[in-house]
């Protein structure tokens, strides 16, 4: 029985990863420096001599303002326990484009006193899901030859319109015509 040698296995998960498309990040939580693996820094459209190694995510002008609050409440959950978590969300890649992400992490490392130091985890590029998960909703919802919402639509509005006259106490009218 052969064992591998720490470099082999490093090799071997490095080629997995690539394979797969995610990237891995070692995060010191203490100095917000970032180690990140090349496939890390590809996805995100940067070589390696332009990606800042710090906690560049929770720059502004790279988290998407609607992710920003699941990313920050994210990071927490993972700074507070030893249990994995995920998060998805958009982030500015290198040409301006936002990106849809998943980040997949948890503490590894913590010191005496029980505080986290170490977070480390994988970042994959979902942003090709999120657009076939959105013309699935569109086909659902509309009429591919009119472009018109349909009945399924319809119906997911009018239970929306009905509970919240329901929740406020007011009357609700409706005009339905069927071509």
């Amino acid at each position: 029985e052969k064992t591998l040698s720490l470099n082999e296995n490093l090799a071997r998960l490095e080629l997995a990863l690539d394979t797969a498309r995610q990237g891995w990040f070692d995060l010191d939580l203490q100095t917000e420096a970032v180690i990140a693996s090349e496939e890390y820094i590809k996805l995100l459209g940067f070589t390696p001599l332009e990606y800042h190694t710090t906690l560049e995510i929770l720059a502004n002008e790279n988290l998407h303002p609607d992710d920003k609050a699941s990313v920050l409440h994210t990071l927490n959950l993972i700074q507070q326990s030893d249990k994995s978590y995920e998060v998805e969300y958009r982030r500015k890649a290198q040409d301006g484009t936002w990106l849809w992400t998943r980040l997949s992490g948890k503490t590894s490392q913590w010191d005496k006193a029980g505080k986290p130091i170490r977070c480390t985890g994988i970042l994959m590029d979902i942003t090709q899901q999120k657009e076939q998960q959105k013309q699935l909703e569109i086909m659902a919802h509309y009429d591919l030859l009119t472009k018109l919402p349909n009945r399924a639509l319809f119906n997911d509005h009018f239970n929306k319109a009905l509970a919240r006259s329901k929740r406020k106490g007011t009357m609700l009218a409706i005009c339905f015509l069927d071509l």
